[in-house]
């Protein structure tokens, strides 16, 4: 067997709205002939094998339909296996799932976990147990296990997995917070790392509650940053204490007549939800009104003792952060009714805990539309955070670098106190690798679906692709905004759920649309208004002209149509989220796409004689965008565009980008990128160059280089007077390859 993926979704996914692995493994002819002959008897002796050491089993486990293929069967007893050791370790996972990769060869077992490193030991386990009943399979361990005595590696996964697993508590109040619409991080699973040290309440019970400037972070059962100045009283008894008796509530009693043991047997921990009594004396209730408003705690445990007579009762101790699930409570009701109670005091009714979200997802345009949502935002007066292909934003000032276009960035949009809105591109690899940073956004936007990135994590077709990005928007409440131009996105409608569809289009009317799509109400499209092309929303019978394209500055006075696209889905997302009409149209007019708003993205060069621009066309969509967008230019001389192409696209891929880019120019500087994706060196390049030539390029009109600075260097030293020089650089490289062209810039200015 060869493992040729292993994905960790750290929070919802495209599978499962919980965290999973998923595990690509692949059969030779050889062992999927074991299987056929032997998988059948697996289960028994594995059975017995759990059974031994401890383990508990479901009702109904190890169940496999009789008629399933030998290595989806296999699948389907890992996979339950996984989860029934995990389980077995105190982890609460249930959902399992088997699919099939590239032909019969290929599956995908998909188990729930709860903490990463015990459900990859648990996969590990299981296969070395599955492997020594199945000869001819081999499985080399990835998490060092060494022994292969079953009952020694059953003990193994149990010591690493028990200290591991979430307390009760902590399920519950996670369970809570769902059931109450209140978003939750968990502190100490992927992709955070454990927080030990004296300072913590218990082990595995970090969580973040809450967004951005309405998150709250509780330890145990303990709102810390609610309840900080409680925080010192948790391990000083004696101030807790004398708290207690400045209050009149006296000392702990013990009788001088029995001994201590007998006196604490006598102790009752009295529980109130919500201001309820749930059990214990009444005759305590009185106080205990009064100890919650000195303490500020969401979760309170009183012990008290009570001597014979009616003489008060005397509170012996209060604990800020109770573990309930170690309490002799009757059934599992008070501890649930505990935990709703617990997150209604972080989050009374009323209260908000969310901030709202715009996600924005397709193959090309994520970033630029990303961008034009931020600039609306904050011409509106509201602090954004933006995670996009170029890093984080915090209210338009760049905090941290990178492609933070997924869940990492998205983290880190939520972690900031500052935000009052999130705009967060989410792009197909973040998703696919990793899963959401949310359970679900007010406003998603698919801008288009094209064949970039095929046959990778999973995704073979155009189809597929097409079902990752929906599984994106699907996660709009309020508003999904698709692109009614792409057939792709049209076909999404019908797996919305969303309050609303709005429907975005640059060359159809709004009655086509209608006629079209009756239930749809929403819709962003392109009019000619008095001899100009103006943006007009519609909702429902409601009428707005936005602003005219050619006064958005990023659409060159409306010749870069591309632009003119995604200033569209990124009005409709703006209005769908409450921004006034005026307030985004006056955006809009002032939203220049230059360098420092967004490198890559046609970047035009000024001060030289002739035009230089600069951009990140990638794909044959991007590239055929590109083309079409320099026919509205005049060009007199010579158009020369330098470019790298990625090296782990597939020749035909590559083939159709050639297709798309050759009419647009009539010479080509041919390099390859400094992250070769698994090519050999000038591999890249030799196969850009064929496929120049395939599709008609003439071998003269094409120069090759060995970086992309010596391609550039050339082009611009070849250019003259009204020629053309298009850079398309790449993500890595980008800001060298820009400050290469600028001080070029500064260097001619400086000889004239």
């Amino acid at each position: 067997m060869q493992l040729l993926e292993a994905l960790n979704y750290m929070g919802p996914n495209r599978r499962f709205d919980c965290t999973a692995i998923e595990m690509l493994l692949q059969f030779d002819s050889s062992e999927l002939e074991v299987l056929r002959n032997h998988v059948g008897t697996l289960c028994e002796p594995l059975r017995k094998t759990l059974e031994v050491a401890g383990v508990e089993l479901p009702d109904g486990f190890l169940a496999v339909p009789a008629d399933t293929d030998a290595a989806r069967a296999l699948g389907g007893i890992f996979c339950q296996t996984c989860i029934a050791l995990q389980r077995w370790a105190g982890h609460e996972v249930a959902q399992w799932q088997v699919l099939p990769g590239s032909g019969e060869s290929q599956q995908r077992f998909i188990y729930q976990h709860e903490e990463r490193s015990t459900a990859e030991k648990a996969g590990d386990t299981v296969m070395l147990l599955l492997v020594q009943q199945l000869p001819g399979l081999v499985w080399t361990s990835r998490t060092g296990i060494i022994d292969t005595d079953a009952a020694a590696m059953l003990r193994q996964f149990e010591t690493l997995a028990r200290p591991l697993a979430m307390p009760r508590d902590t399920l519950d109040i996670i369970a809570a917070a769902r059931s109450l619409d209140v978003p939750c991080v968990r502190l100490e699973r992927d992709p955070y790392q454990p927080l030990p040290g004296p300072q913590r309440i218990r082990a595995n019970s970090l969580l973040m509650l809450g967004h951005s400037r309405h998150r709250q972070v509780v330890d145990g059962t303990i709102c810390v940053t609610r309840s900080h100045q409680l925080l010192p009283l948790l391990h000083d008894r004696n101030s807790r204490l004398g708290t207690l008796q400045s209050m009149g509530l006296g000392n702990p009693v013990v009788s001088e007549n029995g001994p201590i043991r007998s006196a604490l047997l006598a102790a009752q921990k009295l529980v109130c939800i919500d201001g309820s009594e749930a059990f214990g004396d009444p005759r305590v209730s009185a106080h205990l009104e009064q100890i919650a408003q000195q303490f500020p705690c969401g979760l309170l445990l009183v012990t008290y003792v009570e001597e014979r007579g009616e003489r008060p009762v005397n509170v012996q101790d209060l604990d800020f952060a109770p573990r309930l699930d170690s309490l002799p409570l009757p059934g599992n009701e008070i501890r649930k009714r505990a935990a709703e109670a617990f997150i209604q005091w972080i989050f009374p009714a009323g209260t908000e805990s969310r901030i709202p979200s715009i996600v924005v997802t397709g193959t090309n345009g994520k970033s630029t539309t990303t961008t034009m949502v931020d600039h609306i935002m904050r011409h509106h007066g509201l602090v954004t955070g933006v995670a996009y292909s170029s890093g984080v934003k915090i209210n338009g000032v760049t905090t941290e670098t990178g492609d933070l276009a997924g869940l990492m960035g998205h983290y880190r949009v939520f972690e900031s106190p500052e935000p009052q809105v999130a705009i967060l591109e989410t792009a197909r690899g973040g998703v696919a690798q990793r899963g959401f940073a949310f359970d679900w956004c007010d406003t998603a936007v698919c801008l288009n679906v094209d064949d970039d990135h095929i046959g990778l994590l999973g995704i073979d077709t155009v189809e597929q692709m097409a079902e990752l990005k929906c599984s994106i928007v699907a996660r709009a409440r309020n508003t999904a905004v698709l692109n009614a131009d792409d057939r792709h996105c049209r076909d999404m409608i019908k797996k919305i759920e969303a309050r609303n569809v709005c429907l975005v289009s640059t060359q159809q009317d709004v009655q086509a649309l209608r006629d079209q799509f009756p239930g749809i109400h929403h819709f962003c499209v392109t009019e000619h208004i008095s001899n100009e092309d103006w943006l007009v929303f519609y909702q429902r019978q409601d009428r707005v002209p936005l602003v005219q394209t050619a006064n958005i500055p990023a659409t060159s006075r409306g010749r870069l149509t591309h632009n003119v696209i995604n200033a569209a889905h990124a009005a409709a997302a703006a209005l769908e989220t409450g921004v006034p009409a005026r307030q985004v149209a006056s955006a809009l007019r002032s939203f220049k796409l230059d360098a420092d708003t967004l490198l890559g993205r046609w970047n035009e060069l000024e001060g030289l004689p002739f035009k230089v621009i600069f951009d990140y066309a990638h794909n044959e969509h991007g590239m055929r965008h590109l083309v079409t967008a320099l026919d509205q230019f005049e060009i007199g001389g010579t158009r020369r565009v330098a470019f790298a192409y990625t090296g782990d696209r597939g020749d035909e891929t590559t083939r159709a980008a050639m297709r798309a880019l050759k009419p647009g120019f009539d010479k080509f500087l041919v390099t390859e990128f400094e992250d070769l994706r698994g090519r050999n060196r000038h591999e890249m390049r030799d196969i850009v160059r064929a496929a120049l030539i395939a599709v008609g390029v003439e071998g003269e009109d094409i120069e090759e280089f060995n970086s992309e600075d010596e391609a550039v260097k050339s082009g611009l030293h070849a250019s003259r007077p009204g020629d053309l020089l298009v850079v398309l650089g790449g993500k890595l490289s980008m800001r060298r390859i820009w400050q290469q062209l600028c001080d070029y810039r500064d260097q001619f200015q400086d000889l004239i």
